[in-house]
């Protein structure tokens, strides 16, 4: 990811970010986010364009992997199966607030359209390798898009060094043309942080409600995350996590449990060159196949039992992040 930050007049600033990315399905590349902010006052900035998401601890610096122990981000609340988005697309307002005795409120608020690629990948295969007649999944995948969003953020930092807790919420109507009266979807958030030097404690609980198009859904997620320097270069880090969907579909056969939770705890060890480079291995130990996918022979077995025959997956993730 490359951002790009300009000044246009002392109180306007133009930020831009892309995102390059070359993986197994071929390259690709996307703006994430590109808008001025404009401070109006010291506790008031107004931001317009395509703006970072204000969404839990993450979203705003999801591709910087050098504030985070892990090499990716808790999956359950930013992975595929989108939950929270980089940017939307509109107005926004932001601020910083002294209450008074070492007290701080920073808000967000800001409306306008927003869009994510969901992914529910065991749903996914599915709907691609099941031929069932009269059976369309194909909404549970692509790109999630709603253009009347609202949502605001607000987080709370007591007089004490590196604690922070706070909520976050947008909802709007999405992009339905199969029901276009259907209800708005809701996703609500609540984050605490603690990060002083050698300690860094995030957790977060995000519940959502219908996020897919056509169908009524449920979804919580909720982590816990740990780590801690026992030098000033080597960092242990640990990770509890769990997400589940609660999905009514109108299908010929039933959706076994395993296809809609994700469980996962995993640990790991850092060595930090410096702040801006670190060295990361970690082990996973995962439940569920909402994100770990199944082989096709797999899936007809699953569906045909209610059982998964490959529910569990262990992942060793090796190597480096930097930023400057």
């Amino acid at each position: 990811a490359l951002k790009v930050t300009g000044i246009a007049i002392p109180s306007v600033q133009i930020n831009a970010q892309v995102f390059w990315r070359n993986a197994f399905d071929g390259p690709s590349a996307s703006l994430d986010y590109a808008f001025a902010d404009w401070q109006l006052c010291n506790t008031f900035h107004l931001r317009l364009g395509k703006a970072k998401h204000p969404f839990g601890i993450y979203s705003e610096v999801a591709g910087l992997g050098t504030v985070r122990p892990f090499l990716n981000l808790p999956q359950v609340v930013y992975g595929p199966i989108g939950l929270v988005s980089r940017s939307y697309r509109g107005v926004g307002a932001r601020g910083d607030l002294q209450l008074g005795q070492g007290w701080n409120l920073i808000y967000d608020v800001y409306g306008g359209g927003i869009e994510f690629e969901q992914e529910e990948s065991a749903l996914a295969a599915i709907s691609s390798s099941l031929d069932v007649p009269g059976v369309d999944l194909s909404f549970l995948t692509g790109f999630f898009e709603a253009d009347d969003v609202v949502g605001a953020r607000v987080v709370v930092a007591p007089p004490v060094d590196g604690l922070s807790a706070g909520i976050s919420l947008y909802g709007g109507q999405a992009d339905n043309p199969l029901d276009p009266e259907a209800e708005r979807f809701r996703i609500f958030g609540a984050q605490l942080e603690y990060v002083v030097d050698r300690t860094w404690l995030r957790a977060e609980y995000v519940r959502g409600k219908n996020r897919i198009p056509a169908i009524s859904d449920r979804e919580w997620a909720a982590y816990l995350e740990a780590a801690r320097f026992l030098t000033d270069q080597v960092q242990v880090v640990g990770l509890v996590s769990r997400l589940e969907a609660d999905l009514t579909l109108d299908l010929p056969f039933a959706i076994p449990k395993d296809l809609t939770r994700h469980e996962e705890v995993a640990v790991g060890l850092n060595y930090w060159v410096s702040p801006e480079f670190g060295i990361k291995a970690s082990i996973h130990w995962t439940e569920g196949n909402l994100f770990s996918e199944l082989l096709l022979e797999d899936l007809l077995l699953a569906v045909q039992t209610l059982n998964s025959p490959l529910p569990r997956t262990r992942l060793l993730q090796v190597g480096a992040q930097f930023s400057f």
